[in-house]
Order: structure tokens, then sequence, then C-alpha cells
């Protein structure tokens, strides 16, 4: 079986793109070492069980928002460890923002459903790669791209480039943020929400399913 670091270096290999979802200097890689060391010390477990004590607005995903995440995410997120805190005082509220923190999903007031999708995202993030997601989350906000993945234009380009053989590694190459936003934007769609970087045409959802149908729904 796999380690989360493992699956990391295989899908960094697998795509001539990876090096856009992140950077790949020295420092950066002495950087995302803190974060491994974090996981290697249950630094993350500590920090959601004091949460647990601590957060007693926290709650768990209803019976809704599971199933509509599975009709995204299938079974690729234990959907039992998540936990949601809408009465999140720290930044949620003075930012109107939310974020997550492993499998905590913070924020002031009730999220909608592609925001939760969203937000579902970087959960999966955590549980695939484990605590590095939070700098690539954060780098990702502050590129000159940030949450914008180019819109349907550029996934029908990466469609053109690799076609059937497209790759769950090509959606992995796309920052953290924007991948979220893909996942959100195909959520939208398919559930008549509108989406963020594309129009709301629904002749667009193979388009969208080809790229992320591949991550969650098919063995890479």
């Amino acid at each position: 079986m796999e380690t989360r670091r493992q699956r990391f270096f295989r899908h960094r290999t697998q795509s001539n793109r990876a090096a856009q979802s992140h950077p790949v200097n020295l420092s950066w890689r002495l950087l995302e070492s803190f974060f491994y060391l974090a996981d290697w010390l249950f630094f993350p477990k500590l920090l959601m069980f004091l949460n647990r004590i601590f957060k007693p607005n926290t709650r768990r995903l209803t019976a809704r928002e599971i199933a509509l995440a599975r009709t995204v995410f299938g079974e690729t997120i234990d959907y039992q460890k998540v936990r949601l805190d809408e009465k999140s005082f720290v930044g949620c509220r003075q930012f109107r923002f939310a974020y997550v923190g492993f499998y905590f999903i913070n924020s002031w007031g009730k999220l909608s459903d592609p925001v939760l999708i969203h937000e579902l995202v970087h959960v999966w993030q955590y549980q695939r790669l484990g605590s590095v997601y939070i700098p690539r989350a954060l780098w990702a906000q502050r590129t000159p791209k940030g949450y914008n993945y180019g819109g349907i234009s550029a996934l029908k380009k990466v469609l053109e480039q690799h076609g059937p053989e497209v790759r769950a590694s090509v959606f992995l190459s796309f920052n953290f943020e924007q991948q979220a936003d893909i996942v959100a934007d195909y959520f939208s769609l398919k559930n008549g929400w509108k989406p963020r970087w594309c129009e709301a045409d629904k002749s667009y959802l193979p388009v969208f399913e080809a790229i992320v149908g591949k991550v969650f729904f098919e063995k890479n």
C-alpha cells in the first residue's frame, strides 16, 4: 500500500506540468519537510483532538452533505472524520472566509453547497498527501492566477493535449486552489449553481467529468 509521500512523488513524475502546482526549489522542500515531520509526530491529530474539546460548535457532516459529496468524491474521503464549525470566530467572522484545518472546515455561517465542495477538496488533499496541502494552498492563493484555473478553455486544452490517456496527474498539476475550484465548478454545473470560472452550460460537463472522474472514480 502506497504511503502519502510515495503517492506524491508518483504523481509528480507523471505530469510535465507538475511544477506549476507548487514550487520545487530547495527552500520549499525544506518547508515541506517541516510539515511531513509534523505529520510523523501526530501534530495534526493532536490539534484535531484539541478542536473537539475547545470548539463546542463543531459538528459532523449531515446525511445530505455526505450524499452531495459522494456525487463528486465517491468514497475517496473519510466522511466520518470531517467536522464543520460554522461559528469559527477567529478570522472567519472578521474577514468572511472559510478555511480547512486537516479534517476541520471552519466558517462563520452556513456554507453554500459549492463552497462546501471546494473546502472538501482541501480535506481530500490532506487525506491524500498530509499537511503539505497547507503551504501549497497558501502559495496558490498568492500566485498571479490564484484560484483561476483558466475556465473551460484550459480544461479543453488539457484534453486535447492528452486525449483519452489523460491521467489524474493532469488534474493534480493545477495549483491546490485551482483544483478545488475545478471540482466546485463541476459540482455547480451538475446541480444548477453558477460556476465561478465558466458559463453555466451543461454541455461542458463531459469535459469536467473526463478530468475529475480520473481522480475520484478511477484507480490511478
